[in-house]
């Protein structure tokens, strides 16, 4: 299978998907409390070293928003969204309700092998179960546009959080996508001109499911 037609089977895939947290979460609701908390707490103790007054960030795969409700809106005075799928960028609106909605300046709704951010834009990039769905070229040169976007001057930094496999690339039949294991996404940031600053595995999650990492990198 090529790339485009995985592309197109993913895009299938997520098209049938309800507009959820559930959906989101692969029918894994019940974790996104410990997942959001996890999350708050790195991004906390990151913004006390570095603090960012007004932040803009840009929350890459970000369905109905979830992240940007429960997380990014807490710690950012502007928000720019990215999601491939029109009807989850339509049920975000009601999602995130009025106060995370009057942060949130602009959703694009573009393919994250096909987006190209402005140069020097953003304070912070979170990027969240999404990178799977791009094959190894695209992961390195997706990133490397996405630390161009991030404002030079200031302590920026991309945080992303991904599944881990055990030891080699898992392909999924179902949504076309590829669980890499951990030494992967360290080879890949290296590929595209990345430096890890945090490396933290996330607690508190079922132990039957895959180790889930969260990154920063810079």
């Amino acid at each position: 299978m090529d790339d485009s037609e995985c592309y197109q089977k993913a895009s299938e895939y997520w098209s049938h998907i309800p507009a959820t947290v559930d959906g989101m979460l692969g029918g894994l609701s019940r974790v996104s409390g410990a997942d959001t908390s996890f999350s708050d707490r790195i991004l906390s103790k990151f913004l006390k070293r570095n603090p960012i007054e007004n932040g803009f960030v840009l929350d890459v795969g970000a369905g109905i928003g979830r992240v940007t409700k429960h997380l990014l809106a807490k710690h950012f005075g502007r928000i720019h969204m990215l999601e491939a799928d029109q009807h989850f960028v339509d049920a975000s609106e009601k999602y995130l309700g009025p106060e995370a909605s009057k942060k949130v300046e602009k959703k694009f709704c573009t393919k994250l092998q096909d987006f190209y951010p402005e140069p020097e834009t953003y304070n912070c990039i979170w990027i969240q179960w999404v990178l799977p769905h791009l094959r190894d070229e695209d992961f390195i040169a997706v990133m490397m546009r996405l630390k161009a976007a991030l404002i030079s001057s200031s302590n920026a930094v991309i945080f992303v959080k991904e599944n881990m496999s055990k030891a080699e690339d898992e392909f999924d039949e179902v949504d076309n996508s590829v669980t890499r294991p951990h030494d992967r996404f360290l080879s890949l940031f290296k590929e595209a001109g990345l430096t890890v600053l945090q490396d933290a595995k996330q607690t508190n999650f079922p132990k039957n499911l895959y180790e889930v990492r969260l990154f920063a990198l810079a």
